[in-house]
């Protein structure tokens, strides 16, 4: 889900975005190290077609019928097992990126908190379960269902860390606020 541009009110989207920087610095510097490093072109090229598929999958919307909304399957938590989870940040800030500006999926406001949830919270949160799941596994179902439940849970967490700058943005907020009148519609 990407939050929508102006939404977010102007010190919570600085915030987000101060946040979000240190995440791409951090993102870009261990990908140039990666990429100096292996001589392997299985990793680029892995990178690559994964990074195609997020930006496929971010750009094909879902319709909600019952709740007049449309998602998208995040694919973000995937990447992050077939890469490493820092490895998401900088391919995922370039995505929101293009799809802000060329798309108007997202917004140039709302990029720090897309960031964060599609390249931060729920790439980290599918690696580090995926690993987590599988030590208390027997060894024959440890992948299969580490797997499983690290891009389950990582999905949702996206989700609920969007509700959850959208609900920390609008607590204070009156029915009357422009932004929340977008959310919710006229009327």
């Amino acid at each position: 889900m990407h939050i929508s541009e102006g939404i977010l009110p102007a010190a919570h989207a600085l915030a987000l975005t101060s946040l979000a920087a240190p995440a791409v610095l951090l993102g870009s510097i261990r990908m140039k190290h990666t990429l100096t490093t292996t001589g392997d072109p299985s990793f680029r090229n892995l990178l690559t077609v994964g990074s195609a598929l997020v930006f496929a999958c971010t750009v094909l919307p879902i319709p909600m019928p019952l709740f007049g909304i449309s998602s998208h399957l995040c694919m973000t938590g995937l990447l992050a097992l077939l890469v490493g989870p820092l490895h998401v940040i900088l391919p995922v800030a370039l995505i929101l990126a293009i799809q802000a500006v060329g798309m108007g999926h997202g917004g140039l406001t709302s990029l720090g908190a897309n960031i964060l949830t599609l390249g931060v919270i729920g790439p980290g949160l599918a690696f580090f379960l995926s690993r987590t799941v599988a030590t208390f596994l027997r060894p024959g179902r440890r992948t299969l269902w580490g797997i499983a439940t690290a891009l389950a849970v990582s999905s949702m967490a996206v989700y609920v860390a969007d509700a959850a700058v959208l609900a920390i943005a609008f607590q204070s907020s009156s029915p009357d606020t422009p932004a929340v009148t977008q959310l919710h519609g006229p009327g």
